[in-house]
């Protein structure tokens, strides 16, 4: 499954009594340069790909993994992969191990958790699941998982363009493969230099423009969780949760009786109400389907395709 998501060579998963591992789970190459990023990219998602099995058998029994420590030979081989980045830095091996690969597998399991209970179900019934007949039951959850993507993006621009005055973020791309994040590169809003430099934002510009950018940072999320309310938001907007935070103290009002958790929960049901209404709904489904047509969009294409939903708008009324 891991193999799937991250666009790896995928093992046979093979069930036959006897096997205790896949045999036919090899190492990649050892590259001879390591600074590249695509290739450190690369080796790590191997290095998720070895962690995932162990992980989600000591996951049954209820045990957590110590990927800087299990001598299971998957852990082991992925551990020598990390160490070809890392080479002769033992602490920051461990540390990478424990820290982002362990968190990037545990993200991975969370999400994809029904599909590879698919693959497995499949095997057991059969004996074993060849490569196209792992993408085969995969294929709609993939689907899905990027119909999401689309809706948490296209959340964000709309938002912005209803709230930021026709603004439109400079581009927006789905990931390739189902591990890969989705991009959002949005135009920033412009505080005063206080706003930086006080814990709490005080001038009402400020504060207001705090507001709406509070809004436009929760409104992937809850565009996507109207689509899918198991949408697992603590994963696929772990950044955009850390920024709506972020924004919502500098927003604390304790004269006003509003906590930051007050503020950032009735944003959210702002957000979560107006993509009910007709014209926001529109205009994200418009953008949703521009995004699952071609990836990336840049910010004319952007335009363009929020201008032409505008006008089908005008047209119904």
């Amino acid at each position: 499954m891991a193999a799937v998501c991250f666009n790896l060579p995928i093992p046979v998963v093979d069930v036959t009594a006897g096997r205790t591992r896949c045999e036919d789970l090899r190492l990649p190459p050892r590259p001879t340069e390591t600074t590249d990023l695509l290739t450190r990219s690369v080796l790590k998602a191997y290095a998720v790909m070895f962690l995932a099995g162990r992980m989600a058998e000591l996951r049954m029994h209820g045990h957590d993994l110590d990927a800087a420590e299990d001598n299971h030979l998957d852990v082991v081989r992925a551990r020598e992969i990390v160490g070809w980045i890392l080479p002769d830095n033992p602490p920051l091996l461990s540390g990478v191990m424990r820290g982002e690969l362990t968190i990037t597998t545990t993200d991975f399991l969370d999400i994809w958790d029904r599909s590879i209970s698919a693959v497995v179900a499949t095997a057991l019934r059969n004996g074993s699941v060849s490569p196209d007949q792992t993408r085969d039951i995969l294929a709609p959850a993939i689907g899905h998982s990027r119909r999401l993507a689309a809706y948490h993006e296209a959340g964000h621009a709309v938002m912005l363009w209803l709230e930021g005055d026709g603004q439109v973020p400079l581009s927006i791309g789905l990931g390739q493969t189902p591990a890969e994040s989705s991009q959002n590169f949005t135009v920033l809003r412009r505080f005063s230099e206080q706003f930086y430099l006080a814990p709490l934002a005080v001038h009402p510009e400020d504060r207001e423009l705090a507001l709406r950018e509070l809004q436009h940072v929760v409104a992937g999320e809850e565009m996507a969780g109207l689509i899918d309310a198991s949408y697992p938001g603590a994963v696929r907007a772990r950044d955009d949760r850390q920024k709506a935070r972020e924004l919502a103290r500098k927003l604390d009002d304790a004269a006003g009786g509003q906590s930051p958790e007050t503020i950032a929960a009735r944003a959210r049901a702002s957000v979560r109400q107006r993509f009910q209404e007709p014209r926001p709904r529109s205009l994200v489904d418009a953008l949703v389907a521009a995004l699952l047509d071609k990836s990336p969009l840049g910010e004319d294409e952007i335009r363009h395709v929020l201008s032409a939903a505008e006008g089908a708008i005008q047209e119904r009324r």
